[in-house]
């Protein structure tokens, strides 16, 4: 099974988006997903897509028959401030026949039970980093976390790669208290068990969380544990 620890000493100091995108596409085949695109939105639409692992012929297909215009899962990404199973969120949408077809036409071709994670970069940008299976596998909830957490690393990565990466962090420095913090969260405490470790409050473990978000410009807190490891600020 892919670790966080590994994906992240696999990508350090890596210098081409096409070796991010092997390491990434390398370590999310270990978890049974064969699929992933990185891709920016605009208002209503795809913007620049950084990269793509399809199966043969599907992008072709999605062009050809102009998909874009009937995917609700892109919808539902344009929309989206959190991650979300593909799964959950056709469930909750009322979808039209051109939809349902859509979608029952990617599961012959190998793509589907995918998750996408949001990412939220500075001058309101906003790209979403999707990963599908091509099997017929239940996707396992308990290893979301861990693929969020790679798939930001991923994302951060991306950004330096292309010079946005300095932009994307704040220069605040953190406290050492919001460093402790940000460590018991990288092991998967919760704010209760944070409290009841560091003998505080839950209301200023929140609040100390909320100012390393803010000062790492984090969109949540998985996002700001992958920024203060890549920035050396916690260790692995």
């Amino acid at each position: 099974m892919a670790t966080f620890e590994v994906f992240a000493q696999q990508t350090d100091g890596i210098k081409s988006i096409d070796g991010l995108k092997a390491a990434l596409s390398s370590t999310l085949r270990d978890e049974g997903y064969a699929n992933n695109i990185l891709t920016s939105l605009t208002p209503g639409s795809v913007g620049n897509v950084a990269w793509f692992e399809f199966p043969e012929g599907y992008t072709e297909t999605y062009l050809s028959e102009n998909w874009q215009a009937v995917d609700p899962i892109l919808q539902c990404s344009l929309r989206a401030k959190k991650a979300f199973y593909w799964d959950s969120s056709v469930r909750a949408s009322k979808l039209s026949r051109d939809a349902k077809s859509f979608l029952h036409q990617c599961k012959d071709m190998g793509v589907h039970s995918g998750i996408v994670f949001p990412m939220f970069g500075p001058e309101q940008r906003c790209d979403v980093l999707s990963i599908s299976k091509r099997d017929d596998l239940e996707v396992d909830p308990k290893r979301t976390p861990i693929m969020q957490a790679i798939c930001t690393h991923a994302w951060l990565t991306y950004l330096e790669l292309i010079n946005d990466g300095a932009s994307a962090i704040d220069d605040q420095p953190l406290t050492k208290r919001e460093c402790e913090l940000l460590l018991w969260l990288k092991v998967g405490k919760s704010n209760d068990q944070i409290a009841t470790i560091m003998n505080i409050s839950d209301a200023t473990v929140q609040f100390h969380i909320s100012n390393a978000m803010n000062k790492l410009g984090a969109s949540n807190r998985i996002s700001a544990v992958v920024m203060a490891l890549q920035r050396g600020l916690i260790r692995l």
